[in-house]
């Protein structure tokens, strides 16, 4: 049984994360919440990075019963080399808040969070969950969806950056925090996201100072409703992919030093995400689509 598990696990493969390569993820004990995860790498001086699918108070359903593990927490190493999937899995995971005189615990979430190695997506795919309260689950103004870079702990926690989910879990948006207390105000996802629901995220594998002419995507009208005009300087060849709110790809193209043209008259309004991928780095811009 657990709270607050304090335990490392190995993701099988080196993975990019904000722009640095690791190869454990690090369960940090009190405070993490149990489903808070540091990015971690031996090499020293390395900085962490922190991620959470679903940043609740979780705790084993038997934890004050001295009872069976009857939460369990497990992942898996998947596919072939250069192809390999992480999976981690919260299985029926109970809410520290739900716990009246150690006896209750009727509540119930179910998420994985997977790792690929082929394209350095995260995947965050929620299952069925039971009696969730909000009014009683959450610490926070909704729920917190996160990824920071360079997490700190000591003395007191902080980052270089906080990015999140807010709003609507079916067709969410992205804030930032720069500071710890700008974090703690902020609004996050209004609901747990439904069972089925699954997060797509692409890579941003330099940060925007590091930009250059190589990486410039050019994307018009933006929001569009007919006709979209994608076009890069890149002489090269250069992937792109459209992905929808939920992580399907809609289009996938390659951009080159002339103009292409997308017709999205037919896609559902929204926001999507659209990817460059070149010379081994991405750029990602949000497209709303009317």
């Amino acid at each position: 049984v657990w709270d607050d598990p304090d335990w490392q696990v190995p993701i099988g493969f080196s993975f990019e994360y904000l722009g640095y390569h690791y190869d454990s993820l690090i369960f940090y004990g009190y405070d993490a919440y149990g489903a808070e995860l540091l990015f971690r790498n031996s090499t020293v001086g390395y900085p962490d990075c922190q991620m959470s699918a679903y940043m609740m108070d979780l705790i084993d359903s038997e934890y004050d019963n001295n009872g069976k593990a009857a939460s369990d927490i497990r992942y898996s190493l998947e596919g072939a080399e250069g192809s390999r999937i992480f999976k981690l899995e919260w299985s029926n995971a109970a809410f520290y808040n739900d716990d009246i005189e150690f006896t209750n615990y009727s509540m119930r979430i179910n998420f994985q969070v997977w790792l690929f190695e082929q394209d350095g997506a995260i995947e965050f795919h929620y299952g069925p969950s039971t009696n969730l309260n909000n009014d009683v689950i959450q610490d926070y103004e909704g729920i917190p969806v996160t990824f920071i870079r360079n997490y700190v702990e000591t003395p007191e926690y902080g980052w270089e950056g906080a990015y999140m989910l807010t709003g609507d879990p079916m067709n969410p948006d992205w804030i930032y925090a720069a500071t710890a207390s700008e974090f703690d105000n902020s609004i996050f996802l209004s609901d747990t996201p439904v069972d089925g629901t699954v997060y797509r995220f692409m890579p941003v594998l330099v940060n925007v100072d590091e930009e250059n002419a190589e990486l410039v995507l050019e994307m018009y009208p933006n929001p569009a409703s007919n006709i979209l005009t994608l076009w890069t300087p890149t002489k090269e060849k250069a992937k792109t992919q459209i992905y929808d709110a939920i992580g399907r790809i809609v289009e996938s193209v390659i951009l080159s030093d002339s103009a292409t043209q997308i017709d999205v008259s037919s896609w559902a309004p929204g926001v999507y995400q659209v990817v460059m991928l070149y010379n081994n780095q991405s750029s990602v811009q949000k497209l709303i689509v009317q």
